[in-house]
């Protein structure tokens, strides 16, 4: 008992991996084909005469009829037509019994055809006959064509839909073409007449006799051949002509200088003003793909000084900034409202490190910026003995910031900088504030536009928070007021202040002064994004793209975020090709090349033959000549 259960449940498996390895075979053979237009599997047996019996999967066919004449024929189609997608299809059948006298057919027929009869004695219907090896075209009388077949044989039917014919195979072998001008929606067909005859089919689950396989890729090679050798006539010189320019002008359009002007050599005239065009559209591209945009958008000012008066285009350029500043591929971007000196360039040393992991990192004591709430009434204090929070209350009061005398704001450190700028106050910085918050002539501004050393004061306007950052001196150098007066010092410690020093090293400072850039850089690029909704309505793709820029913020290492592959080098080639777009267009140049054009019509051709089961795209692999 225990031995037959295993044996079903071997039986079990080998069959179902046995139909998964002949679909995968049918797969291979016919790619193009959809389930919309399913491949013959199986017999029809609603498709048949009652003399006939279906076996095996509706596999096998056996004649149980009389027999006495050719009006005891019988024949059965497959449950499918043969969809035109295949472009070359093929079956085969094993002949498991003559029977008594082999009258046996194998071909094809329309739905209409009647099923009485052995396939290719009526209109529609096509059959290679075995007991005389005739041809049977739509009509009774035969024509001489292959050997007869009998019991043990294998007989194959081959339809190609691309030249329109039909060929049989005997044991493997091509005995040539049988018929052509076959109709579009035809089906497998065999017929039986005399007693016992039997026929077992295969529709391609199984591996041929005969080598198809071969067959179609040589069929497939001899489409690729046909399309490389095709050649225009002397008298078609004005199409070479053409098609010269739009080689030529694919070249000049992606900035292949050299290619392009090697290839118009021989040409008639050589189009300098593309080539100088390609030039500088060249070197943006390069200055954008080497993720110096800063660079990429003042040569585009130079070169093209109103392309950039398309604020869509200037806010893609200015999103791409911002993520390379934070890539610190960026390390100088001087500020529109800044007055201070340059930076010092960051060391070489440091340049692929993240300033936020630069900057968080040197918290020796704060696991983050965000400390928890204040439970006691304790108030940080300031070395000098002023609280700060009520410093800064009075200070807001009067219209200006707190002033330490005993200390000065550059030996301050600033390393506790909340970089969140999904929404930021339009009052944040004044025209006259450098960029570490001191003023031209040394001193401390005292207007609350003016913020001393990177203050920043960001909004939410949605909750009314607000997180503000104060250069007060306290003991770590630094105090954080979080929500609706809730405060707490840099480390965490809402209960008392530590009364240390900290030695900030220069590394450090550029660190801060870089992080600093950013976060003014943001709030200027949040404006810009204001005025284009305010403009031109709601865009959330730059929604989309100004948020993901600035979630960067969120992570002490944004090399290793969820957002991480917006600082990959291929990210720049978008951008790039957005702004070569635009330069293009803006000197009535189309926007993609005309062989681009070209191409995708041939897609969208192609794309439309499958949709209507043209057989002819089954052999054009357009991708492996559009790659």
């Amino acid at each position: 008992m225990t031995d037959n259960k295993s044996n079903e449940t071997t039986s079990r498996i080998t069959t179902t991996s046995t139909v998964k390895t002949g679909l995968e075979r049918l797969a291979q053979l016919y790619p193009h084909v959809s389930e919309d237009t399913p491949l013959p599997t199986k017999w029809n047996s609603k498709e048949k005469t009652s003399s006939l019996v279906l076996q095996q999967n509706n596999l096998v066919v056996t004649y149980k009829g009389q027999g006495k004449s050719h009006k005891d024929a019988a024949s059965v189609r497959a449950d499918h037509p043969i969809p035109p997608l295949t472009g070359i299809y093929y079956y085969e059948v094993k002949v498991l019994s003559k029977g008594r006298d082999g009258y046996m057919g194998i071909g094809l027929s329309t739905s209409e055809v009647n099923l009485n009869r052995l396939p290719g004695w009526d209109k529609g219907s096509y059959g290679y006959h075995g007991d005389d090896g005739r041809l049977f075209c739509s009509s009774g009388n035969g024509v001489a064509y292959g050997p007869t077949f009998t019991t043990g044989d294998y007989v194959g039917c081959c339809v190609n839909f691309i030249e329109n014919s039909c060929f049989y195979t005997c044991n493997g072998y091509n005995i040539g073409t049988s018929f052509k001008d076959i109709p579009p929606e035809i089906y497998p067909t065999v017929g039986l007449q005399t007693p016992m005859e039997a026929i077992e089919a295969n529709f391609g689950l199984s591996p041929f006799k005969f080598d198809i396989e071969k067959y179609m890729d040589e069929y497939r090679e001899k489409t690729r051949r046909s399309i490389l050798e095709c050649t225009l006539k002397e008298n078609e010189l004005l199409h070479q002509t053409q098609l010269r320019r739009i080689v030529s002008t694919y070249l000049v359009h992606y900035g292949y200088c050299a290619t392009a002007e090697q290839f118009n050599k021989n040409a008639e005239s050589v189009y300098a003003d593309e080539l100088n065009s390609m030039r500088n559209r060249q070197l943006i591209q390069h200055l954008i793909l080497e993720g110096r945009t800063t660079d990429a958008i003042e040569k585009t000012i130079e070169l093209f000084p109103t392309l950039l008066n398309n604020k869509n285009l200037l806010f893609i350029l200015k999103v791409r900034q911002f993520i390379e500043m934070v890539n610190r591929t960026e390390s100088e971007i001087p500020l529109t409202s800044a007055s201070s000196q340059p930076t010092k360039p960051l060391p070489a040393n440091r340049s692929s490190s993240s300033v936020i992991k630069s900057n968080t990192s040197s918290r020796s004591r704060s696991n983050s910026p965000y400390a928890s709430r204040t439970t006691s009434g304790a108030q940080p204090q300031h070395r000098n003995g002023t609280n700060s929070s009520s410093s800064r209350r009075s200070s807001a009061n009067n219209n200006e910031l707190p002033q330490e005398t005993n200390a000065t704001v550059s030996s301050v450190p600033s390393n506790n900088v909340v970089p969140n700028l999904m929404d930021i106050d339009d009052d944040l910085y004044g025209n006259n504030t450098a960029t570490n918050g001191v003023t031209n002539n040394g001193t401390v501004p005292h207007s609350t536009n003016q913020i001393p050393n990177g203050h920043s004061l960001i909004d939410d306007d949605n909750n009314n928070n607000n997180i503000i950052l104060d250069k007060n001196i306290n003991s770590n150098g630094c105090s954080m007021k979080v929500g609706d007066g809730m405060e707490c010092d840099g480390n965490g410690d809402l209960s008392h202040t530590m009364d240390m020093e900290t030695t900030v090293t220069d590394a450090q400072k550029q660190d801060e002064q870089l992080l600093l850039k950013i976060l003014q850089f943001g709030r200027e690029l949040h404006t810009l994004k204001q005025q284009l909704s305010a403009e031109y309505g709601e865009n959330p793709q730059n929604d989309k793209i100004l948020q993901d820029a600035f979630s960067l913020l969120a992570y002490p290492e944004p090399k290793t975020s969820p957002l991480a592959h917006l600082l990959e080098p291929s990210q720049r080639e978008a951008v790039s090709s957005v702004l070569n777009s635009a330069i293009l267009e803006a000197h009535d140049m189309p926007r993609h090349p005309a062989l681009e054009v070209l191409a995708g019509y041939l897609t969208e051709c192609d794309k439309l033959m499958h949709k209507n089961n043209v057989p002819d795209c089954a052999y054009i692999e357009l991708n492996k000549y559009l790659r």
